[in-house]
């Protein structure tokens, strides 16, 4: 049997060092830096399956989607993206 975790990661990207970077309330744990959008998008997911290997799961499945979020204007909002993956317990 497996479950499904959905995962929101924000995108932020500092204004001085034009560094990006990826985070999540959702999995604690994941920071991902990159000097490029791309860079950026390159690592998440095998970020995110290290995290879920670490804590005892098998992933059968990362899925990715970014998000636009309808905001009023004048409102700025990081990036969004939300990530589906498949887990399966790996036996003690």
């Amino acid at each position: 049997m497996h479950s499904v975790k959905r995962i929101r990661i924000e995108i932020l990207k500092h204004r001085d060092t034009d560094l990006w970077l990826a985070i999540s309330d959702d999995l604690p744990g994941l920071v991902v830096h990159g000097q490029s959008h791309g860079e950026l998008e390159d690592r998440i997911e095998p970020a995110i399956l290290a995290l879920f290997e670490a804590d005892g799961y098998k992933v059968l499945d990362i899925e990715t989607e970014k998000r636009n979020l309808d905001l009023p204007e004048g409102f700025e909002m990081p990036e969004a993206y939300i990530a589906s993956a498949s887990l399966k317990a790996m036996a003690a």
